[in-house]
């Protein structure tokens, strides 16, 4: 369920490494994850139960996967975001010499670990400051503004560590042509994927406004199974010829057939943070590598550099509280005939420096 892992798992794979990976079930439904000449353990997940549950999910996570390091005596270790670093903490001690790479997809300022519900995750983060950071051969970000703020929060970390992971979609997605915009008929198609609240994104003003345009103009795909429930129900009221809601999500390897049928994929984050309004989301390389052009939140400066209107796919910029302040019919021309833009990167290519890195240890 979560895309920047598998990618990795399946470079590793595919770079001749054995590789045991340490993680928990999932809380939805689907097939799990699996990937061929790699062992997952999965525990039961922390997210659900009580409080004194979760306590127990997390500290039997930490042991368990400790005891298994211990009887595998790995050649090396990736973890992934401070609640996986604590068994790699006390592993250490045990083994100082294995080496340790560090990935964080997501950038935690200080005070979001001073809020609820982090305190185990704070003091992790501690532990990380005080052996790991200082110690890892490879210490990475998925862009270089999230880079900077955490070395800013972390300075120990050594400069020969410092690294960008980006996340990128694996490179078979461009296999294939964008269907929809070969279309010459038909509404202008939308599409969401990804988890989704009405809090956090601009959902429903995207949705008032789409509402408001021609019948038969337009029509809003959702794909979500991660919501919360004023969400699923605003979206189940709105489900109709212009509003779609597609509640059980669609399988990642699936993406790439059912992006390529629609002409726009939409970023709504509101981006109140520093980690989401510095994100190079996922979905901005997914859509694109699709063909499909991409309207973004204007507060989403993580995004702000891909902007760009003269080659296709587009990269559009969006104040999704004021649409009907701008006229949009340009932007839904399928006549535009614009140049080719530059092709999207792919994950295989991202991870190969960390492969190189894992070989030279």
């Amino acid at each position: 369920m979560y895309p920047p892992v598998t990618n990795l798992i399946r470079s590793l794979v595919r770079g001749g490494f054995s590789l045991q990976v340490h993680s928990s079930y999932n809380r939805f439904e689907g097939i799990p994850f699996a990937c061929a000449s790699t062992l997952i353990y999965r525990n039961a997940n922390p997210a659900i139960g009580g409080a004194v549950l979760k306590l127990g999910k997390y500290a039997w996570f930490q042991l368990s996967t400790l005891v298994r390091m211990i009887v595998q005596r790995p050649d090396a270790i990736i973890y992934i975001e401070p609640s996986s670093s604590f068994p790699v903490y006390l592993y250490s001690l045990l083994r100082p010499r294995v080496p340790v790479f560090i990935h964080h997809h997501e950038y935690h300022s200080p005070d979001q670990f001073l809020r609820p519900g982090m305190r185990l995750i704070r003091w992790f983060h501690r532990l990380e400051q005080q052996r790991l950071l200082l110690r890892a051969r490879w210490v990475s970000h998925t862009n270089a503004k999230r880079l900077e703020l955490f070395c800013q929060d972390c300075p120990g970390v050594p400069k020969t560590a410092r690294r960008i992971l980006p996340n990128y979609p694996p490179g078979k997605w461009r296999e294939g042509a964008n269907s929809a915009w070969a279309q010459t008929n038909g509404p202008f198609r939308f599409v969401y994927v990804g988890s989704l609240s009405l809090r956090d994104t601009f959902l429903e003003g995207f949705v008032r406004w789409l509402l408001t345009q021609p019948p038969g103009s337009v029509q809003f795909d959702v794909y979500a199974y991660n919501l919360d429930a004023p969400t699923r129900g605003f979206l189940e009221q709105a489900h109709g010829e212009v509003i779609r809601f597609f509640p059980k999500g669609v399988a990642y390897d699936d993406l790439p057939e059912m992006l390529r049928q629609y002409r726009a994929g939409v970023i709504l984050y509101r981006a109140e943070t520093l980690n989401y309004r510095y994100n190079e989301t996922n979905k901005l390389f997914e859509y694109l590598i699709c063909g499909l052009d991409v309207w973004y939140s204007q507060r989403m400066e993580g995004v702000r550099p891909h902007a760009r209107a003269n080659v296709r796919p587009r990269v559009i910029e969006c104040d999704f509280e004021n649409m009907g302040s701008r006229d949009w019919t340009p932007l839904l021309d399928r006549a535009v005939d614009l140049p080719a833009g530059p092709p999207v990167p792919d994950a295989e290519s991202a991870i190969a420096p960390l492969l190189a890195a894992i070989r030279d240890r």
